[in-house]
């Protein structure tokens, strides 16, 4: 009997029934997604990661796979565990002045000469759990997609995304009195019915104001959050617009395909531009987002450059696109960089309007983000740090949890270790589309121009909003960038030769356990997430208690809702909102019990719990003062 060689006997190949498995589990969730409230619910979220997660697994078991494509994802999270690294004092001030300087403040008197560069280290964490589950499904995708009955079910999920999504939306239009998502959902307040103190930033609007909660002699800033206004399955509607953005160029793609030789030309270009039209009402006057309209304008311009046989059209549609390319990098040049002094060169009266605009929260968003990363080029202050320093970097009366501007975030969160990253994927995905318009023939583009212009509009829109947060939204563009991605051929087909089977095997074993050490950090982030949840609203109810006489006590849910936050802390010890949380709660039932021994003991346990939160992070909010004293002598 012949020996088998090396490479025959050590080499797996993929097993197409596992691949099928990976290809559903990603296209049921690309389905699910948009429609569970986007996703914003702790457990949700988690449903959705841990989806992702086995999808990606099983790719990995599957059978062998090209090592730079499993390994990308690892190395890519590996860049961000530097942010998590202990540093002597001496070495932070240099790297991350920021940091160095937070974590003075915070930890004043407990004598700490070792930091993080993180100021957030619980959050970042997870966020960096995130960037890999996000890097490893577009790697799934983008190898799955090279099989052309893969590639179709993908288009055929965001297809069918996009359906649901916009039928969402013309049934359950905004409705500014009841403020419900999908009609059951309510986004109304308990205090003020269009801001809330009972969720968290991701069910929220992304902006909030500072309110001042007075308890006995004390008070606290806690978040007063504005209310989205819940349109269609999403909670914000400039969400909604960027999900049928990512969605729908899929639906026009298989449109033009299996229209071509069945319909006149002028029928098949006829239902593509009724349905643009029908979305961008939605989007522009139902939604009324102006920059989620304006980028599904932009990929429409890009869809139609693309897949357009005229050299008229296609001239006329591409100029368009470019133009509103440079606009958009010269608005961020001028309006968000710093270049904000070219304003002068304009007539009074044009410079008096684009100074307002200055003024402009989103504008202002971007800009503090800037300072941030000016102020800590090198490795930033943590990924999921801006909402909590926006309020050191910004005095004001309120705050916002996001930049509103995808790229101003991740280069304040990580420094120049974001920009090269952002750097990278621009550079990789500027090539492969490139390559695209040199090699794909008109007819091939059909379908895969849908990629291509999904994912254009949707990058303008990250200009403006915090769409890549939104954990929905950030699924459908892992997917499209993915698809986008494998529309060209690989310049260098992997080639898996007998002597790197060992390192190929272990690239994936690799893989494998990243997916299964990420997992259960996922799953105690989403119990924090809903124990934080419980807090809130107990101490939101004693606040309703204190101010409306006839409200009932809330004693009894504060003492259930510390209960519940005791047992996430232990699993989640680093997590400061809890602790935070906990010793509001504290504090609030010391007031429910009035005076007494009892009463003591829960202000002295709330105050281990605050300074358990200015231990765990440099940028904690919400650490209670003693009331200011009148000039009358007063409080």
């Amino acid at each position: 009997m012949q020996r088998p060689t090396a490479q025959s006997s050590s080499i797996a190949k993929p097993s197409p029934l596992v691949e099928r498995a990976a290809v559903g589990l990603i296209c049921a969730a690309a389905v699910a997604a948009p429609l569970a409230l986007g996703a914003t619910g702790p457990w949700s979220r988690f449903a959705l990661e841990a989806t992702t997660t086995a999808a990606a697994s099983l790719w990995a078991f599957g059978g062998s796979r090209d090592r730079r494509v499993l390994l990308i994802p690892i190395a890519i999270a590996g860049l961000f565990l530097f942010q998590l690294l202990p540093l002597p004092d001496g070495l932070l001030v240099n790297i991350a002045p920021v940091s160095a300087g937070r974590w003075k403040v915070a930890q004043e008197g407990m004598g700490a000469n070792w930091a993080t560069v993180s100021v957030e280290p619980s959050a970042t964490a997870v966020a960096i759990c995130r960037l890999f589950l996000g890097a490893a499904t577009i790697a799934v995708v983008m190898s799955l997609a090279r099989a052309p009955a893969h590639r179709r079910w993908f288009y055929t999920a965001l297809a069918a995304s996009a359906g649901l999504i916009l039928a969402a939306g013309i049934v359950f239009p905004v409705n500014p009195d009841n403020r419900a998502v999908m009609g059951f959902f309510s986004l109304r307040g308990p205090i003020d019915f269009w801001k809330t103190s009972e969720r968290g930033p991701m069910q929220t609007s992304g902006f909030s104001y500072l309110d001042w909660v007075t308890v006995g002699n004390q008070w606290y800033q806690a978040d007063g959050a504005i209310n989205g206004d819940g349109f269609g399955s999403y909670i914000y509607s400039n969400h909604y617009a960027n999900a049928v953005c990512l969605t729908l160029p899929a639906a026009w793609a298989l449109w033009m395909l299996y229209t071509r030789n069945r319909l006149p030309l002028a029928a098949r270009f006829a239902g593509l531009i009724g349905s643009m039209i029908l979305a961008g009402w939605i989007t522009g006057g139902m939604a009324q987002s102006r920059a989620g309209t304006a980028s599904l304008v932009f990929a429409v311009l890009v869809y139609l450059a693309l897949i357009a046989q005229s050299r008229w059209l296609r001239w006329i549609a591409g100029s368009l696109a470019a133009a509103i390319a440079i606009g958009l990098l010269g608005f961020i040049v001028t309006f968000q960089g710093p270049l904000s002094g070219l304003l002068r060169i304009f007539p009074d009266g044009i410079e008096q309007r684009l100074v307002a605009l200055l003024a402009d929260t989103r504008i202002v968003a971007a800009q503090v983000a800037g300072r941030m990363f000016l102020a800590s080029p090198l490795l930033g202050t943590g990924l999921g740090s801006y909402g909590d320093l926006y309020a050191v970097l910004q005095r004001s009366d309120h705050t916002l949890y996001y930049a509103h501007n995808d790229y101003a975030q991740l280069l304040a969160e990580c420094g120049l270790i974001g920009a090269g990253l952002l750097a990278a994927a621009a550079a990789t995905l500027g090539g492969r589309f490139l390559r695209f318009c040199r090699e794909r023939p008109p007819a091939n583009r059909l379908i895969d121009a849908g990629a291509w212009a999904a994912l254009a509009g949707a990058g303008a829109h990250s200009v403006f909003d915090w769409n890549m947060h939104a954990p929905a939204n950030a699924l459908l563009a892992c997917i499209v960038a993915g698809l986008a991605l494998s529309s060209v051929a690989e310049t260098k087909p992997r080639q898996a030769a007998a002597g790197n089977a060992w390192t190929g095997l272990a690239a994936r074993g690799a893989f494998i356990a990243a997916c299964a050490l990420m997992l259960p950090l996922l799953l105690r982030d989403a119990f924090s997430g809903q124990t934080l949840d419980v807090l809130r609203r107990a101490n939101t109810a004693a606040r309703v208690a204190a101010l409306k006489p006839s409200a009932p006590s809330a004693a009894t849910q504060l003492t259930a809702a510390i209960e519940r936050g005791e047992q996430a802390i232990r699993l989640d010890p680093g997590n400061w909102q809890l602790a935070m949380m906990l010793g509001h709660a504290h504090l609030h039932l010391a007031e429910a019990e009035g005076v007494g021994a009892q009463r003591d003991a829960l202000k002295k346990t709330a105050g281990e719990w605050f300074q358990k939160a200015g231990r765990a992070s440099a940028a904690a909010r919400g650490l209670p003062e003693p009331l200011p004293i009148k000039s009358n002598g007063g409080r």
